[in-house]
């Protein structure tokens, strides 16, 4: 009954934009540009080692004072030609993994084309609670970017917005053309 609730709630497409301020940041060698909350900072190496035990880790993170709120980056160094297979697979390895973890919108951000951009949002669960996620697959000429963002549950209506800002904000480098 609670996740119904739950579901309306995020479905609801009155919910405020915030007002976070943004900055553009280049990443990965300049191969990509995007939005970041100004007030999160790149998780130091050594930081990223304590909060992820096992490999692979994020290659990149950026996070909130608190360290509970993130955007966690990784290039692959592969094209994925099918990004929506790709991502349900990635969905349903989570599925397969967590049985318990609670999926709402395979469109989180609509693609015209569905091929350049993939994402996904859900709730999982986690030993500091309940936390929301969105996964997203992006194509870069002969890569693929695979991002992730999470905070604890109860803040999730509240950055919701703000990661779909950020997401939309991802350009590919001065090299390449618009995502």
């Amino acid at each position: 009954m609670i996740d119904e609730i739950i579901l309306g709630i995020i479905n609801n497409e009155d919910i405020e934009e915030d007002n976070t301020q943004l900055v553009k940041i280049s990443l990965f060698n300049e191969m990509i540009y995007m939005d970041m909350p100004v007030m999160f900072t790149e998780m130091s190496i050594e930081r990223i080692k304590e909060r992820y035990t096992v490999e692979p880790r994020p290659q990149i993170i950026y996070s909130d004072e608190s360290g509970k709120i993130n955007f966690a980056l990784n290039m692959l160094e592969l094209k994925i030609s099918d990004l929506q297979t790709y991502a349900y697979k990635i969905r349903e390895s989570i599925r397969m993994v967590h049985p318990n973890t609670l999926f709402y919108d395979e469109d989180f951000i609509t693609d015209q084309d569905n091929k350049s951009i993939q994402c996904f949002d859900f709730r999982s669960s986690s030993l500091e609670g309940p936390t929301y996620n969105v996964m997203y697959l992006i194509q870069v000429p002969e890569k693929t970017l695979l991002g992730n963002f999470n905070c604890p549950f109860e803040v999730y209506t509240k950055w919701r917005p703000i990661v779909k800002r950020v997401i939309k904000s991802i350009t590919k480098g001065e090299i390449y053309e618009s995502i």
